[in-house]
């Protein structure tokens, strides 16, 4: 038997059975009526995996509000640390100097005219598109994450990147599933500063991130590990790297863990990233990207840098 929570609770991890004594968070709201809390999947099939008396498809009204929350404020917290990383991993590969990969002028504001065209990007299906300019005035996000506590505390700067930016634009498609979400896309990163963080790497290969949900009234811990990706077919300004992460919010039976791929370099003063990322429920297989999926990582990165040297 499996246990089966109800649609309008967290999803829980493969496996997971709770224990006598483990009581629901009363902010997930009561189960529908007639809920099976237990199913057998080997029962024949064409059983109604909804309540009997209501009519497919179920839950009526609309949708799981809490599970679609708590998937946008990850996805939402994952885009952040995996920009940050790329601009720590970018600085200290670049702190040895050098010359500038462009001949053109350092760009000075950022557009949505900038970004690639939804075109440039690989399939995913159903994927959902979605891009943005943020000058740094628009009304917070209510999907983005909350306060943000990183530990050990030198690491504090793996987010200081973006947090300092004067604007930021991004173009994504993603997908979200029952058992997760994936998600490929660029960034730009314009302003904030490039600190000289030769020893993050070794203090900040792993770190630890605490914040709060966005709507849910709960704190949610991360923790990750960058490591450095070998990429070929990208310019040498440039690097690829990995962050995974694991994640869980106490007192509630959801942990989540996130692989992403990643390219990131500095080109005409912009931050310019473009990552994959698959967020699962439960454990990641802990497998390395596919080579196809790094050749279409590569081919959108340099796409995006030829966007810019087009730029005026």
């Amino acid at each position: 038997m499996r246990f089966n929570p109800p649609p309008n609770w967290p999803p829980t991890p493969p496996g997971w059975a709770p224990d006598p004594q483990w009581q629901p968070d009363p902010a997930w709201g009561p189960a529908p009526p007639g809920w099976q809390f237990w199913v057998d999947d080997a029962a024949p099939l064409g059983a109604p995996p909804y309540p009997p008396g209501y009519p497919a498809p179920y839950p009526p009204g609309g949708p799981q509000k809490s599970r679609a929350k708590l998937w946008l404020g990850l996805a939402a917290l994952v885009a952040v640390v995996v920009l940050a990383a790329g601009a720590l991993v970018i600085v200290a590969a670049r702190s040895g100097g050098g010359q500038k990969p462009s001949a053109k002028s350092d760009l000075t504001t950022l557009s949505k005219d900038l970004l690639v065209d939804r075109s440039v990007f690989p399939d995913v299906a159903d994927g959902e598109w979605r891009d943005y300019l943020n000058d740094g005035d628009d009304d917070e996000d209510e999907t983005m994450p909350g306060d943000i506590t990183v530990s050990p505390q030198e690491c504090a700067d793996l987010l200081g990147g973006p947090a300092t930016a004067t604007q930021r634009a991004a173009a994504r498609l993603s997908s979200r599933g029952s058992q997760g979400m994936r998600s490929v896309g660029v960034n730009l990163v314009l302003g904030g500063g490039q600190r000289d963080v030769h020893d993050y790497l070794d203090k900040c290969h792993s770190f630890t991130i605490s914040t709060s949900l966005p709507g849910l009234d709960k704190s949610m811990d991360m923790d990750g590990e960058v490591t450095p990706l070998d990429v070929s077919g990208i310019p040498s300004w440039a690097v690829g790297y990995r962050t995974t992460t694991s994640s869980s919010v106490p007192g509630i039976p959801f942990s989540t863990a996130m692989d992403a791929s990643a390219i990131s370099g500095y080109y005409r003063g912009v931050l310019v990233e473009a990552s994959s990322e698959q967020i699962v429920s439960g454990k990641s297989d802990s497998t390395t990207a596919e080579p196809a999926q790094l050749d279409d990582l590569v081919r959108l990165f340099n796409a995006q840098v030829d966007k810019l040297e087009a730029a005026p």
